[in-house]
């Protein structure tokens, strides 16, 4: 008697893949981070869709010599609605800048974590810095802007059903020498729009936009 052949169908962990990376054995997933805001709440979210964006950079004025944490955003994905696996090299893509100052030394980096959220709980998975960068006078306005790509190596990390993967953006400055308030911030918008802020922080030459490059195992 000939037995019939039974085929497994697999759970993909995602509906698409933007790209596969064989070695790692996992399908990638493009995330663009973006903000909307409802009545008076501005919300911060990742998607497969380039949407347009309610704020297109972020910015905001610094002066201290310190360290000091200018933004700590939270970019969330929507809820995972079966079990998903990540693993391997994430990739986090921001454009990052600022308006220089005479004599003065301010530098800028970012710090992008990848989390685990349930609603309750914050459960940290791996996190990344960017180059350290300044912001060199020559002009006034002067507008100093710079795209960064940091890799992320994520651990085997199983997400439930209900489960959150959340990017943890933020912003640094330092300064040195005289205090000079100086205006820093981030893009943000999927549809890569111009910044349009008085002070502006990022160059036209450069991209607006956020991407996240996610890698979720695949069932092979």
């Amino acid at each position: 008697m000939v037995m019939p052949t039974r085929f497994r169908t697999a759970s993909q962990p995602i509906a698409s893949y933007d790209y596969t990376d064989i070695d790692e054995g996992t399908g990638v997933v493009v995330f663009y981070g973006f903000t909307h805001k409802e009545e008076s709440t501005e919300s911060f979210a990742l998607s497969q869709r380039a949407t347009y964006s309610y704020t297109i950079v972020h910015s905001k004025s610094v002066s201290t010599t310190d360290a000091t944490k200018a933004y700590d955003h939270d970019y969330d994905l929507s809820p995972f609605n079966t079990p998903k696996t990540i693993k391997g090299t994430a990739r986090v893509m921001v454009t990052f800048g600022g308006q220089a100052k005479p004599d003065s030394a301010r530098s800028i980096y970012f710090i992008a974590k990848l989390r685990k959220w349930d609603g309750t709980t914050e459960t940290e998975i791996a996190s990344a810095q960017s180059a350290t960068e300044s912001l060199t006078y020559e002009s006034s306005p002067d507008t100093d802007s710079f795209m960064q790509n940091v890799e992320i190596t994520i651990p085997r990390t199983h997400f439930a059903s209900g489960e959150t993967l959340r990017l943890t953006f933020e912003l640094w400055s330092t300064g040195g020498g005289p205090v000079h308030t100086n205006t820093i911030g981030y893009a943000h918008d999927p549809k890569n729009r111009e910044d349009t802020n008085s002070t502006k922080v990022i160059e036209t030459s450069h991209s607006t936009i956020m991407e996240v490059h996610i890698p979720f195992l695949l069932d092979l």
